[in-house]
C-alpha cells in the first residue's frame, strides 16, 4: 500500500537538544517552538549550531604572514592565491569612519 509523503511541519522538527555555550550544564531537550523562543539565543545553541548570516568579506583587504611583509588584495581570487598561511589584518577602530582623499584639490589654493 503506497502512502503519500507528508511535508514536515514545524512541530515535526522537535524535540531538539540545546547546549549551553556559557556554562558547563546538562543539555536541555526542547519540545516545541514556545520553549525554544524562551531560550536566550546567545547562551544556547544546537549541534550543529544554528546558522547565522555570514558577513561578506570587504575588499581591498590587508593580509599578513609572519614570514613576509603584508600584502593588499583587491578581490577573493587574489586572496585565494596567497594560501592558508595568510590571515586578514584588521586595523579597524570601532566608530571610526574612513573616507577617500581626492586625488586633486577641489578648489585652488588662495593666492
Amino acid at each position: 500500500m503506497a502512502t503519500t509523503p507528508t511535508t514536515p511541519t514545524s512541530d515535526t522538527a522537535y524535540p531538539k537538544v540545546f547546549f549551553s555555550v556559557l556554562e558547563r550544564i546538562a543539555p536541555r531537550i526542547i519540545h516545541n517552538a514556545e520553549e525554544e523562543a524562551a531560550l536566550n539565543q546567545d547562551e544556547w545553541t544546537t549541534i550543529p549550531p544554528t546558522a547565522k548570516a555570514a558577513e561578506e568579506p570587504k575588499f581591498p583587504a590587508i593580509l599578513s604572514n609572519i614570514n613576509v611583509p603584508a600584502q593588499v588584495v583587491h578581490n577573493p581570487a587574489e586572496e585565494a592565491l596567497l594560501g592558508s598561511a595568510w590571515k586578514r589584518l584588521d586595523l579597524a577602530v570601532e566608530g571610526l569612519e574612513l573616507t577617500a582623499i581626492p586625488a586633486e584639490p577641489t578648489e585652488p589654493p588662495p593666492e
